[in-house]
């Protein structure tokens, strides 16, 4: 007999995807230290399951589902999806290596969006980024592999599965001591040409139950610098001397290295460090084409909807209204919208001499495709209508410094 059409087919996925929750239930409701060694094995088997059979879909529908209703049991299956991802183990030669995925991070911004570079990158560059990671970053015995490909959030969001099989194809590269890989699966995912975040992904392999990375071996370690005043010498000579290198890969940006870290905490940190830069960079860039600050206004309005979440910033000519420039700050997962947000951004405007700014209520009016080139160009002006920023001719190149 047919189904009715009415009816819905059911997810396939679902005694995975059921099985997925139960463990994790188990776990967020553990009691002992005991209690959770078992339940994080079987949490992690039913992971690496999934991982291996590229199932992304019942790895993200459980996210979707529980991370507003249990937020405990949302955080222990992002937590082992993470783990299994990114930490695995390598025998050679009768001694076993600790492996992890880990990720460095970039951070840039150009007038032109099509200026931001992604995708391959010279062995060259590739050999020169090792070398300092080798001295800088990493503790002494650490074997190091990177891959020569640069990728952008876009092409990595949600494709667990993809980083599952790059970790995988790195582990026995790294514990070999080879300092290039060549990518070698299909990267998913189109190319994000907007403002934004790159990474240069690697391995890093250690002997079994030794310090990975230098900070480790020293007194505790700042890893996020606070408004980009480095005050860390491991920090400081680390973007020294990354940025020297990246000026060339990035000639029309300013461009800004963030400490080297696990894949998704290094993803984390260069998600709530793109916004600050992303306002810095473009008052840079307002300055260099001559336009005084006090002859502006920050107009700064939430667009919060389905398919946006997030804030928009204008930078207006107070004279004459027009839209001369425009800054996204996405909101994070857990972040809500609200005085905070409006606080923070208000604060780093009037850092670099922006006095005049209007707060505005949520806009309704964005296009509808969030995934269109146009919809991202589209900035509140001063009556609260989402407009299209003005045509700058002066474009001069970025220093790559903050002010």
């Amino acid at each position: 007999m047919r189904r009715p059409s009415s009816q819905k087919a059911k997810y396939p996925g679902a005694p995975a995807l059921r099985e997925l929750v139960k463990v994790a239930r188990g776990l967020a409701q553990s009691s002992s230290r005991i209690e959770d060694a078992f339940w994080e094995k079987r949490l992690d088997g039913v992971v690496q399951s999934l991982l291996a059979a590229s199932d992304d879909q019942t790895l993200q529908l459980a996210l979707d589902r529980l991370q507003d209703l249990e937020p405990e049991v949302y955080a222990e299956i992002l937590y082992a999806i993470e783990a299994s991802v990114e930490c695995t183990k390598w025998m050679e030669a009768d001694q076993e290596y600790d492996v992890l995925l880990f990720a460095m991070p970039i951070l840039a911004w150009s007038q032109r969006q099509d200026a931001i570079p992604c995708g391959m990158v010279s062995d060259s560059l590739i050999a020169d980024l090792q070398a300092l990671l080798t001295t800088l970053v990493f503790a002494k015995g650490t074997r190091i592999t990177l891959t020569n490909y640069m990728l952008c959030p876009q092409q990595i969001r949600g494709h667990y599965h993809f980083l599952y099989d790059l970790a995988q194809q790195l582990r026995p590269v790294a514990v070999a001591g080879q300092s290039v890989m060549h990518l070698g699966v299909p990267v998913p995912g189109k190319i994000d040409a907007s403002p934004g975040i790159r990474f240069v992904v690697g391995a890093a392999a250690t002997p079994r139950g030794e310090a990975i990375f230098c900070w480790q071996n020293i007194r505790g370690h700042a890893r996020l610098a606070d408004k980009f005043q480095v005050d860390e010498p491991e920090i400081e000579g680390w973007q020294t001397e990354v940025d020297k290198l990246l000026q060339a890969l990035f000639p029309d940006c300013a461009v800004r290295s963030v400490m080297p870290d696990a894949f998704f905490a290094g993803a984390r940190t260069a998600a709530h460090l793109i916004r600050p830069f992303s306002v810095y960079a473009c008052l840079d860039y307002l300055i260099a084409s001559g336009i005084a600050m006090d002859s502006l206004t920050a107009v700064i309005a939430p667009v919060l909807g389905e398919l946006h979440h997030e804030y928009r910033i204008s930078l207006i000519c107070t004279k004459t209204g027009e839209v001369l420039h425009g800054i996204i700050w996405s909101l994070a997962n857990n972040e809500s919208a609200g005085m905070p947000v409006i606080s923070e951004i208000q604060a780093i405007l009037h850092e670099c001499g922006i006095t005049r700014m209007v707060v505005l209520g949520n806009i309704h009016d964005l296009e509808p495709d969030s995934e269109t080139e146009y919809a991202s160009c589209l900035f509140p002006n001063l009556e609260g209508k989402m407009v299209k920023k003005s045509r700058m001719s002066d474009f001069k190149e970025l220093s790559g410094y903050l002010h």
